[in-house]
């Protein structure tokens, strides 16, 4: 009866040694992009992986890479390692991907939240106002933020939407801004 939770505990821990392994990596990405050309490095640059310390290279190595660098807008990397899937993002976040999970790519998770935001828009204001465009999209430890303003009248409405890695767990706040304040 305990051997299971001592087997989940250490499990857990494994995990989360990933998780701090797969951000290291990705501040040092960081640092390698912002002195080349803000661009991020490929698997087979030297110069880059000269920059990772004996264990960094060998969790990459080990690890299963199952999105290459550079291959989206905001997934900088994803690892299958002992432990599961992680996603590194290239703000320099990291997320745990749960088994069989599917992760929004930005573009999906933009188009998402525009829908979700003219949605709410719609019932409170009658209008549908928000473009791709009119937000900037982040990933964040629980998925994703989208934030977009956009022109309504004389005045300007702004929304927030949240939800997690799979387009679930949404929350929407569209309010009218006036004078840089918010009109309830």
């Amino acid at each position: 009866m305990l051997l299971p939770a001592i087997r989940a505990a250490v499990g857990r821990h494994r995990r989360s040694q990933d998780m701090v392994l797969l951000q290291q990596i990705g501040l040092k990405m960081q640092r390698w992009s912002v002195d080349n050309g803000e661009i991020l490095p490929s698997m087979t640059n030297e110069s880059f992986l000269a920059t990772l310390g004996p264990e960094e290279r060998a969790f990459l190595t080990t690890g299963k890479v199952t999105l290459p660098l550079g291959t989206n807008g905001f997934i900088a990397l994803q690892v299958e390692s002992a432990q599961g899937r992680i996603a590194l993002f290239v703000d320099g976040s990291v997320m745990p991907i749960e088994s069989g999970a599917t992760l929004l790519h930005a573009a999906d998770a933009t188009r998402l939240a525009v829908s979700l935001a003219n949605a709410a828009a719609l019932r409170s204001y009658n209008t549908e106002p928000f473009l791709s465009d009119h937000g900037k999209m982040a990933a964040v430890e629980e998925g994703w933020h989208w934030e977009g303003l956009a022109g309504y009248g004389k005045e300007s409405l702004i929304a927030r939407v949240n939800f997690d890695s799979k387009g679930q767990n949404q929350s929407v706040e569209v309010h009218l801004l006036i004078d840089a304040e918010y009109v309830p």
